[in-house]
């Protein structure tokens, strides 16, 4: 890591001494600091003069510029990240190498905290997305850089529509990257306000500040030693922490050796109560890291979440079934339904220790609990005994081993792919193309019916010879061709399609513009249950590539999902996987709707509406939808026009990419 320090020649001995004296002599790397052109500088600090460039100058566009543009010349082949920064911040190094070494550094990276312009400014900066605010500090992966460097000062510098540094920089790395300033939540915490940095120096920090990567501004001296002396300590605590934890874990081994498990039940699922003594601080207290020493200090359970420990407590409210965490979703839900079944465990097993029954409105609401690497769960509960004396009681659950089950493999069904078409003969092509790769891949037999649609054009003969040029491409794909006359109505089509096949028949209702391969079909096969349940997947339908690659080096729309190149169609339920028994069941397609549209999801809402059969709607990254123009002519569509203009608009491009063109095109004057 680099990290470029911009600062002047007046705050060299003060702000560049102390970052120098303190978080900068932890830095996994190099730090240099930058001034402008005056006289040579005597001093030990690791200064590297820009020429021609004014100390004085504010706001400082080309000061920032040039010292980019000088690293990306001259030390991008040393570094892997690089970090640009104002002499008033305190960056944690530790916690932004963790952070840092959790990304792959060979890909673009702009990270840092993503701003929108000042309140009064929103909408008038000519932005399309986020900048990285400078005051915070700036994360660059080296190919960021290098592509960037070639254009700040000749380009970039040369046409800034604000004064504000940050905001052109993040301008210009858009321009000539397409990479936006990072929005994630973690990042999103990077910032602390300058009266939090005070605050910090009189006393505890808050949960923030203990979380935070790096604190701005701090522009008074004493403040930046106070902190990283507070930060030390709080490092010192940790690790305190961490030998306590290996000294517990030492015991534990000890113990176990010593009593070969003593009276540690292994029966997955059973309860085990520790030890008479339920108040918490007897001498196998060992099993629980940072528990509470005593009933008084219960209290203390919820701040104990705050600090940064391998295990962390969680408190549960199991009358009225809710589950406050600080932990993932994963850990929130098997700690919920284990502690369901444990609680009555519990009164069983204190009902025979104690000899008493225990009843369920004597056991305090809440319960403390925390999962321990997945071997265990660990309870504190507060009970009531027939003295009405408070007591805590200490028990864990242990999970079970691995178990599995072998599954037999099934017969694959008789799978047939209904295909209606009018015309699009080059389209057909592609597809059988993209079907043929497939079904190879796939290894089963698929069959393909084509109900071909007869063109006044003669187009539906090219399709036919198109179809017996493909017909031996592959042993693992039948083609087979119906013709048929008067206007175009899919839910028809695929009606004519299905009529003499097999009950037992796996139904896939499919569209010429689909790109498929051989995981779509598998999971047609997997996904769909006779008799139980249908699946309807939902599509990736691209945007115009026109649109979708503008600005974009080296565009590439294939298994591309970018919010830039396409969307999620969940608004279509045209591409569906059935068996024909359960067409029938629910009566099938409304033969009345001409063309295309609206058949689909009328067979839809057949579907949910029925309590024997389950609807699976997923996406799937396997069935895009390729952009083709769409026409939507008011006559012939009649009341369908407007669905069909609607989902024209939606394909047409991201609204970002949009915006960006008109503002390109310089229409909208700032």
């Amino acid at each position: 890591m680099l990290m470029a320090v911009m600062t002047s020649r007046k705050f060299l001995e003060t702000r560049a001494l102390d970052i120098h004296e303190t978080w900068g002599s932890r830095v996994p790397g190099s730090i240099l600091y930058f001034v402008g052109d005056a006289e040579t500088y005597a001093g030990d600090l690791p200064v590297v003069t820009l020429n021609n460039i004014n100390d004085t100058s504010y706001p400082p566009q080309r000061k920032s510029f040039t010292m980019i543009e000088f690293i990306s010349k001259t030390l991008t082949d040393h570094y892997e990240w690089f970090v640009r920064s104002d002499d008033d911040i305190y960056i944690r190094t530790d916690k932004l190498e963790l952070l840092l070494r959790r990304l792959d550094s060979s890909k673009a990276w702009y990270i840092g905290q993503p701003g929108y312009g000042l309140k009064h400014e929103r909408g008038k900066l000519g932005l399309v997305k986020p900048f990285c605010m400078g005051g915070v500090g700036i994360t660059f992966s080296r190919s960021v850089l290098v592509e960037v460097g070639k254009h700040l000062v000749s380009d970039c510098l040369n046409n800034t529509v604000t004064t504000h540094e940050d905001t052109e920089l993040g301008r210009c790395i858009y321009k000539f990257t397409g990479l936006p300033c990072t929005t994630s939540s973690k990042v999103g915490e990077l910032k602390i306000l300058f009266n939090s940095a005070i605050r910090r120096t009189n006393g505890r920090c808050d949960w923030l500040e203990v979380g935070a990567i790096t604190l701005h501004p701090i522009k008074v001296h004493p403040h930046m030693l106070r902190i990283d002396s507070l930060y030390s300590d709080l490092k010192v605590q940790q690790l305190v922490q961490k030998m306590n934890s290996l000294q517990q874990e030492i015991f534990d081994s000890d113990e176990t050796l010593k009593t070969k498990m003593g009276t540690l039940m292994t029966t997955a699922g059973d309860v085990e109560i520790l030890d008479d003594d339920v108040v918490l601080g007897s001498d196998i207290a060992f099993k629980f890291e940072n528990a509470p020493e005593s009933r008084a200090k219960i209290e203390d359970l919820p701040r104990l979440i705050e600090k940064e420990i391998e295990y962390e407590w969680d408190s549960l409210d199991w009358r009225n079934r809710r589950l406050n965490t600080q932990g993932s979703e994963y850990h929130k839900t098997k700690m919920y339904f284990t502690s369901s079944i444990f609680i009555p465990k519990i009164a069983t097993e204190l009902e025979i220790k104690y000899g008493s029954k225990l009843e369920f409105k004597k056991l305090l609401p809440f319960i403390y609990l925390r999962l321990k690497s997945g071997t265990d769960i660990e309870f504190i509960l507060q009970h009531k005994d027939n003295n009405n004396k408070k007591h805590l009681i200490k028990t864990i659950q242990k999970f079970s081993g691995i178990q599995f089950r072998e599954m037999m493999p099934l017969p694959h069904p008789e799978t047939w792919i209904i295909l209606p078409l009018l015309g699009r003969s080059i389209e057909y092509r592609r597809f059988l193309d993209t079907l043929v790769r497939a079904v190879e891949k796939n290894g089963k037999l698929i069959k393909l019916k084509v109900v071909l649609y007869e063109d006044g054009g003669g187009q539906f003969r090219l399709t036919q010879k198109i179809s017996n040029h493909f017909r031996n491409s592959s042993k693992n794909l039948s083609i087979l061709t119906i013709l048929t006359k008067g206007p175009f109505s899919r839910g028809r089509a695929i009606s004519k399609g299905v009529e003499q096949l097999s009950l037992n028949s796996l139904l896939i209702f499919m569209d010429v513009d689909m790109y498929i391969d051989e995981y779509f079909l598998h999971r047609a096969v997997l996904n769909t249950i006779r008799g139980k349940q249908v699946w309807f997947p939902i599509c990736f339908s691209q945007f115009n590539p026109i649109i979708a690659c503008y600005r974009k080096h080296h565009c590439s729309m294939e298994n591309n999902h970018g919010d830039d190149f396409g969307l999620w169609r969940e608004f279509g339920f045209g591409i569906a996987s059935m068996y024909r028994q359960d067409l029938i069941k629910v009566g099938g397609f409304n033969l009345k709707i001409q063309g295309w549209g609206r058949e689909d999801q009328e067979l839809y809402e057949k579907i949910i509406q029925r309590s024997d059969l389950h609807v699976l709607r997923t996406v799937d990254p396997s069935l895009i939808h390729i952009y083709h123009e769409k026409s939507c002519n008011r006559e012939e569509l009649g009341d369908k026009f407007t669905d069909c203009l609607g989902s024209k608009l939606s394909l047409y491009g991201n609204m970002d990419t949009l915006a960006t063109i008109v503002m390109d095109l310089r229409v909208i004057k700032v």
